[in-house]
C-alpha cells in the first residue's frame, strides 16, 4: 500500500542538495513509502517593485497595484522538483495543495517559471502574470486568498 507523507524541507536538506541560499520554513517535501518524490522550495524573499519604477508610472490604478504588491505578504517559489514517474498521478497537485494550505492566508507566491520548473507550473495552473506589467516580465503570481 502506498504511504504518502508530507514533511518540512529543511536547511539541512538544502545543504545536502547543494543549495546555498536560506530556504523558508514553508518549504516542503513529499515522500512515498519513505522515498522523496517531490520538493517545493520556497525562499522568504518578498516581491518588490522599485520606487523609481513606481514613480515613473502615470496610471493611478497601476501605481496603486505596484504599491500593494510591495506590501503584500509574498514568498519566492525557488524550485519545484517532482519525480516524473508520478507526474500525472495527482500526487503533484495534492502536494502543491498541501504546501499552499500550510502558508499564511492572504499571501502571494511568485516565481519565474523557467527557473523554478516551467512544466510543473503549467501542470499546476493558477500562476498568472501580474495585472500590470512589471520590470521582470517573466514573473508569475499565485494568490493565496483563502
Amino acid at each position: 500500500m502506498e504511504e504518502v507523507e508530507y514533511k518540512d524541507y529543511t536547511q539541512e536538506d538544502a545543504t545536502k542538495d547543494g543549495i546555498g541560499y536560506v530556504v523558508s520554513r514553508l518549504s516542503k517535501k513529499v515522500l512515498l513509502n519513505g522515498n522523496v518524490i517531490g520538493k517545493i522550495i520556497i525562499e522568504d524573499n518578498s516581491l518588490r517593485i522599485s520606487k523609481a519604477f513606481i514613480d515613473s508610472i502615470k496610471d493611478k490604478d497601476a501605481k496603486t497595484y505596484y504599491q500593494n504588491l510591495n506590501i503584500t505578504n509574498s514568498f519566492y517559489l525557488r524550485k519545484i522538483w517532482f519525480d516524473k514517474t508520478f507526474l500525472y498521478s495527482g500526487k503533484l497537485e495534492n502536494f502543491f495543495d498541501y504546501t499552499m494550505n500550510n502558508m499564511p492566508t492572504w499571501s502571494l507566491l511568485w516565481c519565474v517559471p523557467n527557473i523554478c520548473g516551467k512544466s510543473f507550473i503549467e501542470q499546476l495552473g493558477g500562476f498568472v502574470p501580474p495585472l500590470y506589467p512589471i520590470p521582470n516580465d517573466k514573473i508569475r503570481l499565485f494568490s493565496l486568498d483563502i
